[in-house]
């Protein structure tokens, strides 16, 4: 019997594990009736939370469970505040079935929770709560959070607290019979969730190693003013945007509506920013300072572009110190189209060496603020390799620049900040110490630099302006959109200077105009200054001193179309000027050069070669093709100067004048054309090249074979010029017994010539020699250097040419005397021997003998 009993026990036994188990798997799979989830549902609504669950399941090690649990807003199930996958709760069932407070508590377990932030709007972001380790027990009052572990969009938050419950029913997240206070600060804070959400989104860190909020707090639901709380973050190796913080730290404490953040650290690989704040829940502005040393430009620029940074590279991190009030408005850092940054500072800036527009500076210093859309720069301080630059700086970011500075250093180092640089500061050219000061005041938009207007004034040391040296420069200097004007100036090279009351330089439409200029420096230094075209020009006038210089007018540095300027200038020394390219010597010139559009007119007088010579000409300023025309006069000009200066195979001297009309292809200037006359006196005809081979025939027939040296002395010619031919209208040289005519072509391109020359007589003995004078005619030919004559109406025997030509190689010549009441009878009688004709003298003439050398 008794081992029946025993066999039945062991069977009850097996039966009743047998029956828990299924009852056991029954309540785990298909749960409670609706009845026992009505009655769950009936505590929390005690509670004020509308829920609903989907099953009530009993797990074998977690107990009573509730799955799938959704809480409402209301009891109309709108909209939905959360979705709970299981929540473990401890019920005493007893008071459950007699529905008296009967929930103790609620545990989650590996729970995932979905809070939607705006639960009116189905597309609200949401709170997604992850492996969510918790309990809180629910008494009468208060709600205590005993531990809660789990993972917030991928940020661990470890959280324990309490709450003292809601004594109203209705749920106080949406409800809109909720005072109006309550509903702005739940608005206001599902803002801020919103954005701290988007921040969370940026945030790239390993999913092992995320970052760490520990939460401890206390609340009152019905009066959330009186929760305190104290949070911590920790943050490792977490990227945002490019950036990378190697740590980040807060610590920091809510109460009585106040958050202070106690505490704020960043570490980067180039340094630690340290901060605190404070905010009072009820003002949308949040006080701060902080001291920074890390990469603040990348930390900048992984939350937007940053103007001010965009086109700087900091070689070395720098110091930032600032304090000041973050306003809530608006988070956003600036961009093109939202200028307005919602933050107030204040603070110094000091960096080493950086880079901005490829250009590097070696130290920043500036004390700065900023409020509603400026800011302001104090003893802004920038150091370069040329120099440095101070000033204040006042930018807002919605109008326009205001700037004060004295700038001690190369001012095209800021030419590439330009996005149209000043067109004068581009032709500047610095050494490597220069010395600069410039002291400026200007103003304008901030979208385009070229419409500021600047004041200041200027001293600058050794440069080049458009590769010219200046060795210094001095004045004031006004810049606007339109014209840069420069007053009261000077101008210093190492071989003069210019001084000048005005000048006024079109930056649109490239007029210079110049008031009152005056000093002595040389005319193509100057003009190379403003226009290459006129400087090209001036280049062939080339002053041995500076001359005095009085200039007044306007230049077109563009088209030339509008220029209109005079140069006045007297010079007490030499000038070298080109002709038929030989440099002339000119002496104590003085005159002027007008510029009237394309053309430049030049009027000089001067002294030259012992005489006085006076010029006119003009320049036009054609591509081609490119003449310069003008007329010499020239009066008493040394001739055997002459004759040397254009290096001539002659020792020719004389007393020139002339008069010459020219035009001269600046190409090709032996192909001028022209006319003009000129006159020789005292000279020595005969030992002129061309002229030379003449001589000895002269001689022979004469019977004087001194003659052709000795009698010449004075000469005339007129001519034309065409393309380098030069055409002998009449030549006329004299002695005092006959005259030698001639007319002919030169041409100088081809080297060659075409000439007659015939004697006649003149004076009483014009009438003797008239009948043989026809007679007396040569042809010249050959070229320039080897002229060749023959007569043209007879053959002169060669033992008169012979022994002309060897009395002439032994002759002096300056020993050589005319004597023309000799010659022209032996002239006439060799003449007639020479045609078989004889023609006895008249009565009375008879020849003389010869005088002796003297």
């Amino acid at each position: 019997m008794q081992r029946i009993l025993h066999i039945f026990v062991r069977l009850f036994f097996l039966l009743a594990v047998i029956f828990g188990v299924w009852i056991a798997v029954y309540a785990y799979n298909e749960g409670f009736t609706k009845k026992w989830r009505k009655l769950i549902m009936q505590e929390f609504e005690k509670r004020g939370i509308d829920a609903e669950i989907e099953k009530l399941t009993i797990d074998p090690f977690q107990g009573l469970v509730a799955r799938n649990v959704k809480i409402y807003a209301d009891k109309k199930n709108k909209p939905l505040l959360a979705s709970i996958d299981n929540i473990t709760l401890d019920i005493d069932p007893i008071k459950l079935l007699r529905k008296k407070q009967s929930l103790n508590s609620v545990e989650f377990r590996n729970a995932d929770i979905s809070i939607p932030i705006n639960p009116e709007d189905p597309e609200s972001k949401k709170l997604e709560i992850k492996n969510l380790q918790a309990k809180i027990t629910i008494p009468t009052d208060i709600i205590e959070i005993k531990y809660f572990d789990g993972h917030v969009n991928g940020i661990r938050v470890n959280a324990m607290g309490s709450l003292l419950r809601s004594q109203e029913r209705h749920n106080e997240i949406i409800n809109s019979s909720l005072a109006e206070g309550k509903i702005t600060f739940i608005k206001e804070g599902r803002e801020l969730i919103d954005r701290v959400l988007d921040e969370i989104i940026q945030l790239d860190f390993k999913k092992n190693k995320p970052p760490y909020i520990q939460i401890k707090f206390s609340s009152d639901l019905d009066n959330p003013s009186t929760t305190s709380a104290i949070v911590i973050i920790n943050a490792k190796d977490v990227k945002r945007g490019g950036y990378k913080y190697k740590n980040i730290y807060a610590n920091a404490e809510y109460i009585n509506s106040n958050i202070n953040l106690k505490e704020f650290r960043i570490d980067d690989s180039k340094g630690t920013l340290l901060g605190d704040a404070t905010w009072s829940i009820n003002s949308k502005k949040i006080p701060f300072n902080f001291k920074s040393t890390i990469d603040f430009q990348s930390l900048l620029t992984s939350f937007g572009n940053s103007p001010l940074l965009d086109d700087i590279t900091f070689i070395h991190s720098p110091q930032i110190e600032a304090l000041g009030e973050l306003h809530l408005g608006n988070l956003k850092l600036p961009s093109t189209h939202d200028p307005k940054l919602q933050v107030e500072l204040i603070g110094t800036f000091k960096s080493d060496s950086f880079i901005s527009k490829e250009i590097l500076f070696e130290e920043a210093y500036a004390d700065f603020s900023y409020k509603k859309n400026k800011w302001y720069a104090r003893n802004l301080t920038l150091q370069h390799a040329s120099g440095s630059a101070n000033g204040n700086i006042l930018w807002d970011t919605l109008s326009g620049i205001q700037f004060d500075t004295k700038i001690n250093m190369d001012p095209t180092v800021f030419v590439p900040f330009f996005e149209q640089p000043p067109e004068f500061l581009q032709h500047l050219k610095f050494e490597e110490n220069p010395t600069i000061h410039l002291n400026l005041k200007g103003k304008g938009p901030t979208t385009n630099p070229i419409d500021w207007k600047t004041k200041g004034y200027f001293a600058l040391g050794p440069c080049h302006y458009k590769k010219t040296p200046l060795t210094a420069a001095t004045g004031k200097l006004q810049i606007d959109k339109k014209e840069i004007i420069i007053e009261e100036f000077r101008l210093d090279r190492e071989d003069g200077y210019i001084n000048g009351e005005k000048a006024i330089i079109g930056t649109t439409n490239g007029l210079v105009h110049l008031d009152n200029i005056s000093g002595k420096i040389f005319p193509n230094k100057l003009a190379a200054y403003v226009s290459p075209n006129l400087a090209s020009f001036l280049d062939r006038y080339e002053f041995v001193n500076p001359p005095k210089l009085e200039i007044n007018g306007i230049i077109d540095t563009k088209k030339n179309d509008q220029s209109d300027l005079k140069v006045y200038f007297d010079s007490k020394g030499r000038v070298y000027t080109n002709l038929f390219k030989k440099q002339i010597p000119v002496d104590q010139p003085k005159g002027s050069i007008l510029l009237k559009g394309k053309e430049i007119a030049v009027n000089i007088e001067s002294k030259i070669l012992e005489g006085q010579i006076s010029h006119k000409g003009l320049w036009k300023m054609e591509k081609d093709p490119n003449f310069y025309s003008g007329e010499i006069i020239a009066s008493n000009i040394d001739f055997g100067n002459l004759v040397r200066l254009f290096e001539l195979p002659t020792k020719t001297k004389g007393i020139l004048n002339s008069n010459l009309q020219f035009k001269i292809p600046l190409k090709e200037p032996i192909e001028w054309s022209g006319s003009g006359s000129a006159s020789l006196i005292k000279g020595n005809i005969f030992s002129i090249p061309i002229l030379g081979p003449l001589s000895p025939m002269i001689s022979g027939v004469l019977d004087q074979p001194r003659a052709g040296y000795s009698v010449a002395q004075s000469a005339t010619i007129n001519f034309l010029s065409d393309q380098g031919v030069i055409k002998i209208l009449n030549f006329q040289a004299l002695t005092p017994g006959f005259i030698l005519n001639g007319k002919g072509t030169i041409d100088r391109l081809n080297d060659s010539l075409d000439l007659e020359a015939e004697m006649n007589a003149r004076g009483p003995l014009r009438l003797v020699g008239w009948p043989i004078s026809k007679l007396l005619r040569y042809k010249g030919e050959g070229t320039l250097k080897e002229p060749k004559w023959n007569p043209v109406n007879f053959s002169i025997p060669l033992n008169i040419l012979a022994n002309g030509e060897k009395l002439i190689k032994g002759s002096k010549v300056n020993k050589l005397i005319p004597e023309a009441i000799n010659i022209l009878p032996n002239a006439i009688d060799k003449s007639l021997k020479a045609i078989e004709t004889l023609t006895l003298p008249l009565p009375g003439i008879s020849p003389k003998k010869n005088r002796s050398p003297q």
